[in-house]
């Protein structure tokens, strides 16, 4: 998640009404991060929680992400951290690392593709945990988790279905099962010569 920078309070010179001095009456006032003119005090009481709530909205955002991709998170979300001219730190971005995991075949192995299904789901629901708007990051790795999950779902149909036929009795007529040749069938009325 990235948010544009926060803007420091400006001081400005107030003109004075019309017809005074135009060095009495004049009055410093400040901008707050809103574009509103107001005293210093109110503009950086604005400010201070405009800091706030934006450090909170990120982290809020970051950590949604790792709670929800569970075992698929790795490490602690990151942050991109400025300081304002007095010190105030302002985060003004976050990620966290979520792994998506790699691609099965039929191949695999049925606990290895079921395996590959479970981190697919927590590599979505990590992706998309967040309430607010998901970056294009975000959309992506749901995208590419998305993609996993629904090959890894096709490869565990056709493990399945291999592995019940491997799974029937031999009766020789299949070739391909293991230690299986096909007979040779009998015909009727024939005669077996065991003389030579």
């Amino acid at each position: 998640m990235s948010i544009s920078a926060i803007t420091y309070p400006k001081a400005i010179k107030i003109a004075p009404a019309a017809g005074k001095n135009s060095f009495q009456g004049q009055q410093t006032m400040y901008k707050d991060p809103m574009g509103q003119v107001t005293n210093k005090d109110m503009a950086f009481s604005n400010y201070e929680s405009r800091i706030n709530g934006q450090n909170k909205k990120i982290i809020a955002h970051e950590q949604a992400h790792k709670a929800a991709a569970g075992p698929q998170a790795i490490g602690s979300p990151q942050y991109q951290v400025m300081m304002d001219p007095e010190g105030r730190k302002i985060i003004t971005g976050g990620y966290q690392v979520i792994a998506i995991p790699a691609m099965v075949d039929k191949n695999t192995t049925l606990a290895e593709i079921r395996k590959a299904e479970k981190a697919a789901e927590y590599t979505i629901a990590g992706a998309e945990a967040p309430t607010d708007e998901l970056s294009a990051a975000d959309k992506s790795i749901a995208t590419k988790g998305r993609a996993i999950l629904a090959s890894a779902r096709t490869a565990e149909n056709q493990r399945e279905e291999m592995e019940k036929r491997l799974a029937k009795p031999n009766d020789g007529t299949n070739p391909k099962q293991a230690g299986g040749k096909p007979k040779k069938p009998a015909v009727v009325g024939a005669r077996l010569n065991f003389f030579g």
